[in-house]
């Protein structure tokens, strides 16, 4: 035993073993940071501040949450099954036989489920939580605009496609293989896949923030649920009647109309966009120029959308269904425009056109109920117009009604009918502000009378419907536009008649318009100029 105070004996001779030399890491190599490692660190970091920091929230939120976990597993599991049981339902077809269609069929289903349902519904809940639960109020007085807040839950939305694409597109190879369809087609339905996503994607931000309350929520979502609906059945005709049943995805022409309806639907995923970022965004800001700016932009994609396949396929019965297009959409549009507030802010007001000419030319984008029903009336009616000018001056004879018949006709149905839900909706308005729900459904009621209301007097008249087409019916919109498809067509003298209409009916809507001018462009104050100038 040792004593205290004893030295510890050391081992003589030569240490056992080889020594390792183990080499530092790459970092620790590279103190100074210029290395490739390091390079990399810091583009990556550069990257990410300039994301959204909405994205960057949502993303960090929905990827850890467990309804992402829930789905994204479930879909893994669901794409396994299908594989597996396609498999079998095919079988003994399957080894010698082509069957990747059918295997396409029940995959479209399995991306369905969490493209057009779990994914805008998620970003519905998203907004509507941030506005019910009062967290909205953090971000409006944080740095971020109101369309980077809609920008970075939309972002969200998609990543989150984009994972669900992930994990079902690399089983798509499958149904390659087993021949019967080709990448053509496989190309096709992702593309429908994703661009109705998009599209159902933003429309659910769009209607978040136009309800709040238990009630309005609920009566929302069914909305969007209805609205879901509609379109995986719209969808689903094209994806499993027409791409993979016909084999369209041959064809030139079916790609070109696959372009130009993705176009399409992607103006109207930027007009959603635009229109959610304006209900969110304060009351002081102009949230109405940008969306009319937009909406006239999308009219001209159409407008040319329209001509150049009337061009290509030398007929110019489309131009007539584009005009029939337009009149629906200002006719809708108009009717939202009237729900915007009449008081204009300060801000707003030092924006205001002031000169005589452009007064006269842009006021119709100012913001406001008379503004919008002027731009929607007017705009509208300046694109059918021009529109059926083209196809009757280049038409080919094979058009049932000739198309500035048909265009002046649905320019009355247009002024007609807007002027008719202004009217009604005006003492509404004078009293209080006036709410969407109630102008969509005095545009519902009008739709609906004016559609019956031929019906009825005949009835009462004759005591029997109508069997054929009679003067009576150019109320009715639906049974007029049917006829201008039909071989005989829309008459002058009614044509006339309702352009006629439309036009009183505008006239004695200017009278009513007393708030249209009444704003003046006002100037900026100095301390805002200096502000603006940073001293």
């Amino acid at each position: 035993m040792r004593q205290e105070g004893e030295s510890i004996p050391t081992p003589s001779g030569p240490m056992l073993g080889p020594t390792v030399e183990i080499p530092h890491h790459a970092l620790a190599l590279d103190p100074e940071g210029d290395g490739f490692l390091d390079w990399i660190d810091r583009i990556t970091f550069r990257v990410t501040d300039r994301l959204n920091p909405i994205l960057i929230k949502e993303a960090r939120e929905s990827l850890k949450s467990l309804q992402f976990l829930v789905t994204f597993f479930l879909l893994l599991i669901a794409t396994i099954l299908w594989t597996i049981l396609g498999i079998v339902f095919n079988a003994p077809e399957v080894y010698y036989l082509p069957t990747g269609g059918a295997m396409l069929v029940g995959f479209y289903f399995v991306m369905a489920v969490p493209i057009f349902g779990l994914v805008p519904l998620a970003a519905y809940r998203s907004l509507s939580g941030e506005i019910d639960n009062d967290t909205f109020e953090l971000l409006s007085i944080t740095q971020l605009a109101s369309r980077q807040i809609i920008r970075g839950k939309f972002a969200s939305a998609v990543l989150q496609m984009l994972l669900y694409f992930a994990a079902v597109v690399p089983s798509l190879a499958f149904t390659y293989l087993l021949r019967g369809i080709g990448l053509a087609e496989i190309s096709m339905v992702l593309v429908a896949v994703l661009m109705a996503g998009f599209f159902l994607s933003a429309f659910a931000l769009m209607i978040a923030p136009l309800m709040t309350g238990f009630v309005g929520q609920s009566f929302a979502m069914v909305g969007l649920v209805a609205v879901i609906v509609f379109v995986q059945f719209i969808v689903a005709m094209i994806c499993l009647a027409g791409i993979i049943g016909e084999n369209l995805a041959a064809t030139r022409e079916a790609w070109m109309f696959t372009g130009l309806t993705s176009l399409m639907t992607l103006t109207f995923v930027v007009l959603f966009l635009k229109a959610a970022a304006a209900q969110i965004a304060p009351v002081t800001e102009n949230r109405s120029t940008s969306i009319r700016y937009w909406m006239l932009c999308q009219q001209t994609m159409w407008i040319v959308t329209i001509i150049s396949v009337s061009i290509y396929y030398d007929d110019f019965e489309p131009i007539n269904f584009g005009s029939l297009v337009l009149a629906a959409y200002w006719l809708v549009a108009g009717t939202i425009f009237l729900v915007e507030p009449r008081e204009l802010s300060p801000r707003v007001r030092r924006d205001l056109p002031s000169t005589f000419a452009t007064r006269a030319f842009l006021t119709a984008f100012s913001p406001g109920p008379s503004s919008g029903y002027l731009f929607a009336v007017c705009t509208g009616s300046v694109a059918i117009v021009g529109l059926s000018l083209f196809g009757t001056f280049a038409r080919s004879t094979n058009v049932t009604t000739e198309p500035i018949l048909f265009g002046l006709t649905m320019v009355g149905y247009l002024a007609g009918y807007l002027g008719i839900v202004r009217l009604l909706t005006l003492p509404f308005a004078i009293r209080s502000k006036l709410s969407l729900p109630l102008a969509l459904i005095v545009l519902f009621f009008v739709l609906i009378g004016t559609a019956f209301a031929p019906s009825v007097i005949h009835v009462a008249i004759n005591g029997d419907l109508p069997s054929q087409y009679n003067d009576l019916e150019i109320i009715d919109w639906a049974w007029t536009a049917t006829a201008g498809f039909e071989r005989s067509g829309i008459p002058f003298h009614l044509s006339l008649i309702a352009a006629i209409a439309g036009g009183v009916i505008t006239i004695a809507n200017t009278l009513a318009m007393r708030d249209l001018y009444q704003y003046r462009k006002v100037a900026v104050p100095s301390r805002v100029i200096l502000d603006r100038s940073g001293s």
